[in-house]
């Protein structure tokens, strides 16, 4: 049995997955904690995060009626794969959305905002960390450069 194999791949695998988890579940967990959810603000929640990713699929496909390639075989930096930034950076966004917001907006638009938020910055961050982590990559590829020289 290779470990390490098999470790990259639940890594590589589950990467994205792990990111959003932490990014909804944390943003819904400050939600229940500062409100008392009704049903209809769960769903508000939801509705927010569907809306969010939608306006990314228009923004990156701009139709939703169309046919795309997807490639799962695109090789990715490790660092991007940790998510610090998407998923503490929309948790830490959702909390200053729910405690400033809270005395200005309704418990359901909240709701919403904060749904909104856990998808839609949750994706623009991990294209700030990807981007990062290739520049990442780049210098330490030109550090190694110059050791050999």
């Amino acid at each position: 049995m290779e470990l390490r194999k098999n470790l990259r791949k639940n890594i590589t695998g589950e990467s994205l997955a792990y990111g959003y988890t932490l990014a909804v579940w944390g943003s819904g967990a400050l939600l229940l904690n500062s409100f008392s959810a009704q049903p209809f603000d769960i769903l508000t929640f939801v509705f927010g995060g569907v809306a969010g990713f939608c306006t990314l699929a228009l923004i990156a496909f701009r139709s939703l009626v169309k046919e795309v390639e997807y490639d799962v075989s695109k090789n990715f930096i490790v660092s991007s794969t940790i998510h610090i930034l998407a998923s503490f950076g929309t948790v830490l966004t959702s909390y200053i959305l729910i405690t400033k917001g809270n005395p200005a907006f309704s418990k359901e638009v909240i709701f919403l905002i904060v749904g909104f938020n856990s998808t839609f910055l949750y994706n623009i961050m991990l294209l700030i960390e990807e981007y990062l982590s290739e520049d990442l990559y780049r210098l330490e590829k030109s550090l190694q450069t110059k050791e050999k020289d």
